[in-house]
């Protein structure tokens, strides 16, 4: 399906500065530079985002990057999974003209620079053939890309916890730049500007819960993948046990339920995820927030109407709007972002009965 906007190598060697043997690593900031130039969109969001406003907050001991972003507009506004699409509307199978990347993992995938940018050198990371946004069977290609692009962390929402297109994808970005990211891996370093609560420790990978953070978060971390893979496994069966006592509301359809979109009922725990790889420890860091849903009571609100979206951006210390009205907002009154991480996070309790269950895992 991407065959014709593959890009090869020799094309990529244009923009490289070094000797350096290609990689996919490599391969991925090569095609950010060479379509920064021909990718008109991309180019012109770029423009854009010199433009944004940015507040840097600290929230009970959380620091936070709060932004002005409008070449995030159409993500914050999607209703993806409140329809039925079809194939031949899905954005990532029709894809502009001039958008170029390269195939990973046996064609499986194509590395695209995102057009929607959050940090300069995003990417989005298709399934060349178009089925669900599902982690079920993908897990281990999230651990593998996040091998091979050792300068990037990746990321996934869940279908009913940000994503916004129901053709299975991952995102990239470089490691380290957003603040939540940045918190959790000095903390995993020991430089405890956040507190780790050590839940269970298997075959020496570690299971840890983060706490006072404003929204619910667990990291797997170690070097054994077929351990970290049997893990996430537990923990998504132990998570889905939680979801299906989720109860509906207007806005948000109970755990179970039938999503158009995807043309089949809800089964997986709504998660967003976060995975590195240190390439010197060769470790994996996996950051799961387990979430009830994507958007906070204030986006459905008649009178005080906040546009605003919890994906694994927001997940991660980065929280996006558009309207200059909504930024000013959030910006001077940090009750109403405490109050949109507790509107889309598990509840406290629902935290303690999976921290419970965690410290119980044997393999």
């Amino acid at each position: 399906m991407y065959q014709k906007h593959k890009i090869s190598d020799r094309e990529l060697k244009k923009y490289q500065e070094s000797e350096a043997p290609l990689d996919n690593n490599l391969r991925a900031h090569l095609i950010y530079k060479e379509q920064s130039q021909n990718f008109t969109l991309l180019r012109e969001n770029l423009e854009k985002l010199k433009k944004q406003l940015v507040e840097k907050l600290t929230i009970d001991g959380v620091k936070l990057r709060l932004v002005l972003n409008i070449t995030r507009k159409s993500s914050l506004k999607a209703t993806t999974f409140k329809r039925k699409d079809k194939e031949s509307k899905c954005k990532l199978c029709q894809l502009p003209a001039e958008q170029k990347g390269f195939p990973v993992l046996n064609n499986k995938y194509y590395v695209l620079p995102n057009p929607g940018i959050t940090i300069p050198g995003d990417l989005t990371i298709a399934a060349t053939k178009h089925r669900n946004q599902e982690i079920s069977g993908n897990f281990n290609h999230l651990l593998t890309l996040a091998r091979q692009l050792y300068d990037y962390s990746i990321y996934f929402n869940g279908a009913l916890a940000g994503a916004t297109s129901p053709h299975m994808h991952f995102q990239a970005g470089l490691q380290n730049k957003l603040p939540g990211e940045k918190q959790i891996l000095s903390a995993l370093n020991n430089n405890r500007n956040i507190k780790l609560s050590e839940l269970n420790r298997l075959k020496n990978v570690k299971i840890y819960r983060v706490n006072n953070f404003l929204r619910e978060c667990y990291i797997i971390h170690g070097k054994n993948e077929l351990v970290i893979r049997n893990i996430f496994q537990r923990i998504m069966a132990i998570l889905k046990k939680i979801n299906l006592r989720f109860k509906s509301s207007i806005n948000v359809p109970r755990f179970g339920a039938y999503i158009p979109a995807i043309e089949k009922k809800e089964e997986e725990a709504r998660i967003n995820l976060m995975v590195n790889y240190d390439k010197n420890w060769n470790a994996y860091s996996v950051a799961i927030f387990p979430k009830r849903t994507n958007r906070p009571r204030m986006y459905y609100s008649d009178t005080n109407k906040i546009i605003l979206g919890m994906a694994i951006k927001e997940a991660l210390g980065n929280l996006i709007t558009f309207r200059k009205k909504d930024f000013n907002s959030l910006k001077n009154s940090p009750e109403k972002i405490i109050k949109a991480y507790a509107d889309t996070s598990i509840t406290r309790t629902q935290s303690q009965q999976f921290s419970d269950k965690i410290k119980r895992l044997k393999i």
